[in-house]
């Protein structure tokens, strides 16, 4: 695959300190404010919905039209915990929470929040998630005759009690891109699959976090580590 970000916007936990249950989570005062929705709403957004539409409404401040790919590993987790938790008390379920856990709804709320008509999926596949979403913006760009699409990855670290299931570090963050397929202001990127051979101990952060940590550092080249094959990307401006 060979495309252009031409714009992108990365926040992370990494940098934070590590709780006690070896995650980096962000604090409640270090999530992005919102400013441009209404109280009301804002009330009622997860830790992983702002981070998401912050990202989201940084890379398209000019509100375009934009089709939107959202990838997430787990979606609001914390969120679906908290309801599954309600359950075993036997306690009733909160409407607006259980309508905000499906693994859409932050795409679906950001087209209403932005009045953005274009089309929007959402996409998990494990630890690949971001590289799959970025294959379906990238067959969007070829097969769809689009100037660009909206891509935006969020995870957040895991609840406690699903720890024991980790397989990469736990960082809360996010990565949001502007992909297209001619240049325009951005990067020139390639992202190739290779043969899967042991990587070192970077291959345990999230690929999210990687390819943020690429973009911000201006390096020629990232490998990630994937289940079955690796993947290098490189810039090439």
């Amino acid at each position: 695959m060979r495309f252009y970000v031409n714009n992108f916007c990365y926040l992370s936990a990494e940098n934070k300190t590590m709780l006690s249950d070896e995650r980096h989570c962000f604090d409640k005062s270090d999530l992005p404010k919102l400013d441009w929705v209404s109280p009301i709403q804002r009330r009622r957004l997860s830790a992983f919905t702002k981070m998401a539409l912050h990202c989201a409404s940084e890379v398209n401040s000019e509100r375009a039209n934009c089709p939107v790919v959202f990838s997430s590993r787990h979606g609001d987790l914390h969120k679906t915990a908290s309801l599954l938790d309600s359950l075993a008390l036997k306690e009733s379920l909160s409407p607006t929470g259980f309508s905000m856990s499906v693994h859409n709804a932050t795409a679906g709320l950001f087209s209403i929040l932005t009045n953005n008509q274009a089309a929007s999926n959402t996409v998990s596949a494990g630890k690949e998630s971001l590289l799959m979403a970025l294959v379906d913006a990238y067959a969007k760009l070829k097969s769809d005759n689009l100037d660009q699409v909206l891509v935006v990855h969020c995870d957040q670290a895991l609840p406690i009690e699903y720890l024991g299931y980790q397989d990469e570090k736990q960082i809360d963050h996010c990565l949001a891109m502007l992909i297209s397929k001619s240049i325009a202001t951005g990067e020139e990127l390639t992202i190739e699959r290779s043969e899967k051979k042991p990587l070192n101990e970077d291959a345990l952060l999230p690929h999210g976090i990687m390819i943020g940590q690429f973009l911000r550092s201006k390096n020629s080249r990232c490998l990630l580590q994937g289940r079955h094959n690796n993947w290098s990307v490189k810039a090439l401006t």
